[in-house]
């Protein structure tokens, strides 16, 4: 059985190879920029009302789905190691002012058979 590959944390790991600080007692560049990506990706994906969708126009969303197009015209392909599945991963499109969930359907033998945004309600 094949191990499934870990995603990525949209945030930063800590630095682990320096101290924090230097002896004056101030942050080191590492975990300086560290702690602005974290405090950038809370800022930009939290709100008080929660974990907010990233909006997307329907052109940039389409420009995601045709990334995958390759694996599916003319005939179904697996996917290539490092190209990563993104189903699941969920946008709220200005366009049509609508949340979308991203699907990349598989046929039995794992080759890509279509990948698209759906638009779904939250009710």
């Amino acid at each position: 059985m094949a191990q499934q590959e870990i995603a990525n944390s949209i945030f930063p790991d800590i630095p682990r190879e320096i101290p924090a600080v230097n002896k004056e007692g101030n942050f080191n560049p590492l975990w300086s920029l560290g702690f602005s990506s974290l405090f950038q990706a809370l800022q930009k994906n939290f709100k008080n009302e929660g974990i907010l969708f990233p909006p997307l126009t329907s052109a940039q969303a389409a420009q995601i789905a045709s990334l995958y197009t390759k694996y599916y015209i003319p005939s179904p392909v697996a996917l290539p190691p490092g190209v990563q599945d993104i189903s699941g991963q969920t946008i709220y499109n200005t366009t049509i002012s609508a949340p979308q969930i991203f699907i990349i359907s598989y046929n039995s033998q794992r080759q890509v058979t279509g990948a698209r945004w759906w638009t779904f309600t939250i009710t």
